[in-house]
């Protein structure tokens, strides 16, 4: 095996036949752009283990609760007896998972735009789709090309395959329309012909001719609407493999909310800390705002992705009794949030300089919500470290 560092030539693709490319690579940088002129077949990490992959494969999709759906999938999955791998956007990489796959099991996959862009033949025997709102907009270029990126996750289902469809999005139930696949709707509000739904009170199913109760909302910790659609669509692809109602039911009361979103932190003096610093775009920000009835102390910003802001600030207006915008979006914010109108909130430098703000402003009964709307990279790797700060800083306080 040779490794090369440094610039990238033309030459390193000699008598090269087959390139993989890891998920943040883009496909228009000059030598992947030079292999496929030259017709080397090009693809990516997710499409190389599924066609080493003799497992049937549950793969979860969508903008926003990718993270906490398939966490919580596996877990329901374990529930059968047989050996589980969790992988893809989540754990570790699928390339190190290939070479110790059992003989029989579940594949359980959190699955990117990124990823599914380098597919070419990958079937998830259960696919499901959460929800689509624009996102990597600076990657797909259009939100059409995001869609399509989205919808190959069933682009090569047949009839004997599932497809999950949240019947609460628009642009998501219509890709029914766009499918070979046996499709079952899901809804946290309202009921669906054939599927998952919720009402006020829990979930139920009519998968088998029969309404069912799942579980009562009562039965879980996570809050929000948004969750609430993440345990109908991970419920419908457990139910869809064979998973009993008991056993999803215990799954969920035993679930507690993944790291880094929505997570509550601790209490200080009346004051709740919740870290959602996997919040990078402004609809994860919208559901972290409405899981809340208390006044809010928000802290958003990081590296700009340049997304629409309008929605999320409207929101903010009826949540957020005050805003600390931080990092190099922190200016076009707190320009964007006194236009909507909210005319509480500071613009600081740092993510520390908003917390020490916001330990000044918040009140007994208030909630601080660390939720960005951004990306990281302007003071951190990443949005766990961001996350892990805030942990941090906040477990210190007196």
């Amino acid at each position: 095996m040779a490794y090369h560092w440094g610039k990238q030539t033309e030459e390193l693709l000699q008598e090269v036949s087959l390139v993989v490319t890891s998920p943040g690579i883009s496909l228009e940088i000059p030598i992947i752009q030079t292999a496929l002129k030259k017709g080397i077949e090009v693809i990516g990490e997710l499409e190389l283990f599924s066609r080493n992959c003799s497992l049937p494969i549950l793969a979860v999709t969508g903008t926003n609760g990718k993270t906490t759906t398939t966490t919580l999938l596996a877990k329901m999955m374990e529930k059968s007896g047989k050996p589980i791998i969790l992988g893809g956007n989540i754990g570790r990489a699928l390339s190190e998972e290939a070479d110790y796959l059992p003989k029989e099991g579940w594949v359980v996959l959190e699955v990117s735009s990124y990823q599914l862009e380098t597919t070419k033949s990958f079937r998830p025997h259960i696919a499901g789709i959460l929800n689509l709102t624009p996102d990597h907009l600076e990657r797909h270029k259009t939100f059409e090309n995001y869609q399509k990126m989205k919808e190959k996750i069933f682009a090569n289902q047949t009839s004997g395959d599932i497809l999950l469809l949240n019947q609460g999005d628009s642009l998501v139930k219509e890709m029914a329309q766009r499918t070979c696949s046996e499709v079952c709707m899901f809804d946290a509000l309202r009921p669906v012909e054939r599927g998952i739904w919720g009402d006020e009170s829990g979930l139920y199913h009519n998968l088998h001719g029969t309404i069912m109760e799942i579980l009562s909302w009562k039965d879980t910790s996570l809050v929000g609407l948004h969750n609430r659609e993440n345990i109908a669509m991970a419920a419908g692809m457990a139910l869809s493999a064979g998973i009993s109602e008991a056993s999803i039911r215990e799954t969920v009361m035993n679930f507690s909310a993944v790291e880094h979103r929505i997570e509550w932190i601790r209490s200080l003096d009346g004051v709740d800390y919740y870290n959602d610093s996997k919040a990078t775009n402004p609809d994860s920000v919208i559901k972290a705002l409405e899981s809340f009835e208390r006044p809010i102390v928000w802290l958003a910003g990081g590296y700009d992705k340049g997304s629409d802001l309008a929605e999320m600030m409207k929101i903010a207006k009826k949540k957020a009794f005050y805003s600390i915008f931080f990092g190099k979006a922190g200016g076009r914010f707190f320009k964007e949030a006194k236009e909507m109108g909210l005319t509480h909130g500071i613009q600081v430098d740092l993510l520390e300089d908003a917390l020490v703000e916001a330990k000044k402003i918040a009140r007994r009964d208030d909630i601080v919500l660390l939720s960005p709307a951004c990306s990281s990279f302007d003071q951190f790797t990443s949005y766990e470290e961001r996350g892990r700060f805030f942990k941090e800083w906040t477990g210190e306080l007196k």
